[in-house]
């Protein structure tokens, strides 16, 4: 979805992904070890990964240094894919223009963290599941999976603990 509203306003789209395979409306989707030579080129670079043994400090102090001075970085993901000392000394220092983030290492953010105190960071509570149409968004994937079941299908969208996810 952010890939297609980012489109629509003429942005030339791209991304990473475990195994890079085409995703509707990205130019080029490549594979996370090749993250840190597209960053100089961005304007704004959003993250929203798991939290997986891969994510963790997915964007370290080497990939938070690559990142123009004009970019911002929106994190909607998990907290533990951005090392938030380099994010907090590259905003504070303004070599990053800013930050919109609702995922942090810890949660909820501290009072005293940083982040309360820079104008050029936007918080926002981790709360994606509040929208009002959750339930029935749950709803339709349990009866989906219930006709799968009953269908002897596998069924959609189950997590695995191995992968985080």
């Amino acid at each position: 979805r952010v890939a297609a509203l980012c489109k629509a306003f003429g942005m030339h789209v791209v991304g990473t992904k475990r195994r890079p395979t085409a995703v509707a409306n990205v130019e080029a989707v490549f594979v996370p070890g090749e993250l840190r030579a597209h960053l100089p080129s961005a304007d704004f670079v959003v993250l929203a990964a798991p939290h997986t043994p891969e994510t963790v400090g997915l964007l370290g102090p080497a990939e938070v240094a690559a990142l123009k001075p004009t970019a911002y970085l929106i994190n909607v993901g998990r907290g533990s894919t951005v090392d938030q000392a380099a994010l907090v000394d590259a905003l504070t220092s303004r070599r990053l223009a800013g930050a919109y983030l609702d995922a942090f290492t810890e949660e909820p953010l501290p009072d005293d963290h940083p982040f309360w105190d820079l104008d050029n960071v936007l918080l926002n509570p981790h709360d994606s599941h509040s929208s009002p149409h959750i339930g029935d968004r749950m709803v339709d994937l349990f009866c989906v999976n219930l006709g799968r079941y009953a269908a002897g299908l596998p069924l959609d969208h189950v997590c695995d603990p191995a992968r985080g996810y």
